[in-house]
């Protein structure tokens, strides 16, 4: 926070897509547009005020759950766009409060990485960014095991294809012993087998016992 003030006297513009703990104080006069859950689009300041810049753009805000803090919220989008901004709430709506409460990580850092990835990769489902990240005891959560199989519509990648990609062999065990599909195929054609064979040593002897 005291960075993003010393930037603001500096005149320096904080990216659009930087992470930053905001003030709750600093939205009172700002519309909400949207609201899912514990996260907030809010619209530029009525009436805008010409001394802060920030009042002009449209924001995407994430309360932190009630149960831990009254006060403390995220700013994690901003643009002067209604359009990119409703883009942006979109994609993040259903995946990150969700991934909030299942992982109970909330902070500068977490948010920023979740952010990051869903901006690279916007149709994963919950699924996907836990076998990312490799947190293979999510998948004993209902909301996660129910999208283990599930592919991503713009690839065609499944959690397990995601897992074995980034080289994870405890998540590969994990996925394997929920007795995920072995057959899929993403969009360019590519089994479970080529990624395997794309990985490690590792991963390709935890594959073999499954055939893949």
């Amino acid at each position: 926070m005291f960075n993003s003030f010393f930037r603001g006297l500096l005149g320096i513009e904080e990216l659009p897509t930087k992470v930053l703990e905001v003030r709750s104080d600093n939205y009172i006069s700002r519309p909400i547009c949207y609201r899912e859950d514990s996260m907030l689009l809010y619209g530029p300041k009525i009436p805008p005020d010409s001394k802060n810049p920030k009042d002009k753009l449209y924001e995407i805000v994430l309360h932190k759950p009630f149960t831990e803090s009254l006060h403390q919220m995220f700013s994690l989008f901003r643009s002067e766009s209604q359009e990119s901004a409703e883009d942006k709430f979109i994609v993040f709506k259903e995946k990150i409060p969700l991934f909030i409460k299942i992982t109970k990580e909330c902070s500068v850092q977490s948010l920023q990485k979740i952010c990051d990835t869903l901006s690279e990769n916007r149709s994963w489902t919950i699924a996907h960014l836990v076998a990312h990240f490799g947190l293979c005891e999510l998948f004993n959560e209902p909301d996660v095991q129910r999208h283990f199989d599930d592919a991503d519509p713009t690839t065609g990648a499944t959690p397990l294809m995601v897992s074995v990609k980034t080289g994870n062999v405890r998540m590969v065990q994990t996925l394997l012993s929920l007795n995920c599909s072995l057959n899929a195929i993403d969009l360019e054609g590519n089994s479970v087998f080529h990624y395997a064979a794309a990985s490690n040593k590792e991963i390709i002897n935890v594959s073999i016992p499954y055939n893949i």
